[in-house]
């Protein structure tokens, strides 16, 4: 699955997430909340968190499961005095305890174009590792992680495989590649090790042992390729 695809499924949660914000404002406007939307192999997270100016508080995370197209309601934990069974009843009034896991969604129509182009220059990439070597079987999409915020996307394909394996000290996989794409037409604040390809955040390592770093010296050549095309 395309990442764009796979946005345009976990916009739904975001919506949902929105909608839950909603009704927590309703109860209380002076608290802040934040969203954050995760796909993690076979799980969607969706995580709203209280929000101050210095800390970031869990309040509610609901987890799904994706299975024969389907994403069922798997797990929900409530933070302090949030009230469980009436985020259970918010669930079931808005639909949400199974969705439809579209396999070929239209795209969401507020995903400006450049957004649009930034992704399909992330799969260009990462795609080059998918199911490659051992570890590099990610689902449902080329990421073992996707993270999906007010301001942001977040792509991460990290293959760890045997990096901790005392059995495998000189066959292993540490290789991490993160793509930060903005949502607003703000510039992302660079952190330690990301690097600008215009308005594209990359930060690319690989510890591998010396005999399974082919594949992460496909993805810098393929990174170097694309850096070159947006800096044209």
């Amino acid at each position: 699955m395309k990442s764009i695809q796979l946005i345009s499924n976990l916009f739904t949660f975001y919506s949902f997430a929105k909608a839950l914000e909603r009704n927590f404002n309703e109860q209380s406007s002076t608290e802040q909340w934040q969203i954050n939307i995760k796909s993690q192999f076979l799980f969607i997270t969706l995580e709203v968190s209280r929000k101050s100016a210095a800390t970031k508080e869990l309040a509610i995370k609901i987890q799904y499961i994706l299975k024969e197209n389907k994403a069922t309601l798997y797990s929900l934990y409530c933070h302090g005095n949030i009230n469980e069974q009436e985020i259970r009843t918010f669930i079931g009034e808005e639909k949400m305890e199974t969705l439809n896991w579209d396999i070929d969604p239209t795209p969401i129509s507020t995903i400006e174009a450049a957004t649009v182009r930034y992704l399909s220059i992330a799969d260009s990439i990462a795609e080059i590792t998918y199911n490659l070597s051992s570890g590099d079987n990610y689902e449902p999409s080329y990421y073992s992680e996707v993270n999906l915020s007010e301001n942001e996307i977040t792509l991460l394909q990290s293959n760890h495989h045997n990096a901790r394996s005392i059995n495998h000290k000189n066959d292993y996989y540490l290789r991490d590649l993160k793509i930060r794409i903005p949502l607003a037409e703000k510039l992302l604040t660079p952190v330690y090790g990301d690097e600008p390809f215009g308005k594209l955040l990359i930060q690319f390592n690989d510890c591998s042992s010396p005999n399974n770093k082919s594949q992460g010296m496909l993805l810098a050549k393929k990174i170097q390729e694309h850096k070159k095309l947006l800096e044209q």
